[in-house]
């Protein structure tokens, strides 16, 4: 760099020589550099303010209101582990958050999070100008270029989640990170570093951005999400009807889906040890399982093309069985009990928050988990680790929490 810019502390820095020197005064001049170096140059100890540049412009009668860009690309159950940090950030009165997400989630969102919350797509056509933060809560490289498609021309900040990416690679059975002791890659990583869920490292993210904007945070909320939609009634809550079991057939792998077989045994068991209706749940591209499931009387089927009426269907059951797929984590948030059935897919990896809503039941293998995500296919003669979880230890645990959300209401 030729250019020059004044030193707080050593005067004019010219030339190529202190150059990366000379760019982090200028990174705290435009309050850029306190996200990354701290609001102090690490090579002379310059000092920046430490704060970022917010518009003024009244909300509910505060004095400065602090633009949020949350960007989250992913999935369904993705989106459900943001609610945390969202609904946090949302609360503060100088915060006007907006979501990007991809656009099968927009309206199914925009019923979850607080009225004020914008959400938009990745296209940033209906975007209203620029932010003074930006949070990547995903993380990957869609998100990255976003991130930075999103910081032309401004001077905001970027907060990127921590995914955890090498310490969640060890929970894998062949990943290359287990073939060696753990003790040595725990050492690498630090040897302090524990391993949080989803919404705990969105909660962190969101805690940077508090302290990036200098402004005091209500309390921390739970790890748990949470959400609500009008017009739940739910057994024990006023009203005497037998308690609804909803079955999610479906999955985005077909690693983590539960036989049909299974589903239809524990759906008939249900009816027999006095259970209400069975709600069956599939993707409208995926509706050949309802065939394979078969006809029973008290089962229906809901197959709809939009989540916010999923959402309606999974809230009016009391009990939800399914894999670790979307719709699980959905119900979960929703209220409803549930019983998550993990195969392929690693309990530590960050999606399993749900310990005091329901019963996450595995049959552990030699060979799983096996994959992050339940992508891929299985290098054993059939899926132990799903096949091998027995349809009468799910409906005993169904029965328990109907018992047992009786008692407490």
């Amino acid at each position: 760099s030729s250019t020059s810019w004044p030193c707080p502390r050593r005067g004019a820095v010219e030339g190529s020589s202190v150059g990366l020197c000379a760019l982090l005064h200028r990174s705290l001049s435009e309050r850029r550099g306190p996200a990354v170096y701290g609001a102090r140059c690490w090579r002379c100890g310059a000092s920046g303010s430490g704060q970022v540049r917010v518009r003024n412009s009244a909300r509910g009668g505060a004095a400065v209101t602090c633009s949020v860009t949350a960007i989250r690309l992913g999935k369904l159950g993705d989106l459900v582990m943001t609610l945390p940090a969202l609904n946090w950030l949302a609360s503060h009165q100088q915060i006007a958050l907006t979501l990007i997400c991809d656009h099968h989630y927009r309206d199914l969102m925009v019923e979850l999070l607080p009225s004020g919350v914008e959400v938009c797509t990745p296209d940033l056509r209906d975007q209203r100008g620029p932010a003074d933060v930006i949070l990547d809560l995903h993380g990957v490289s869609a998100s990255v270029w976003l991130s930075h498609r999103l910081l032309r021309g401004s001077r905001a900040e970027i907060v990127r989640v921590d995914k955890q990416t090498l310490l969640r690679g060890t929970l894998l059975r062949r990943s290359p990170l287990m073939q060696g002791p753990q003790s040595a890659l725990a050492s690498l990583l630090g040897g302090h570093e524990r391993l949080l869920s989803w919404p705990q490292r969105h909660l962190l993210a969101a805690e940077r951005v508090f302290s990036l904007l200098s402004l005091q945070p209500c309390d921390r909320p739970s790890a748990v999400p949470a959400a609500s939609l009008e017009g739940r009634t739910k057994a024990g809550e006023g009203d005497s009807r037998s308690p609804v079991l909803g079955v999610v057939l479906d999955a985005a792998w077909d690693l983590k889906r539960w036989q049909i077989a299974n589903f239809r045994e524990l759906s008939i068991r249900w009816l027999a040890a006095g259970g209400g209706a069975v709600r069956l749940f599939a993707a409208p591209s995926r509706t050949e399982l309802f065939e394979q499931f078969g006809d029973l009387a008290a089962a229906s089927r809901y197959s709809s093309t939009s989540l916010v009426e999923l959402a309606g269907d999974l809230e009016v059951c009391d009990v939800v069985v399914s894999g670790d797929t979307g719709p699980l984590h959905l119900a979960a948030a929703l209220g409803c009990s549930l019983v998550g059935l993990f195969g392929p897919t690693p309990v530590a990896s960050g999606f399993w928050v749900w310990e005091n809503r329901g019963r996450l039941i595995s049959a552990p293998q030699g060979c799983s988990p096996c994959s992050m995500h339940g992508s891929g296919r299985c290098r054993q003669s059939r899926r132990h680790c799903m096949d091998d979880i027995a349809v009468g230890e799910v409906l005993d645990a169904c029965l328990q929490l109907v018992r047992g959300a009786r008692r407490c209401a």
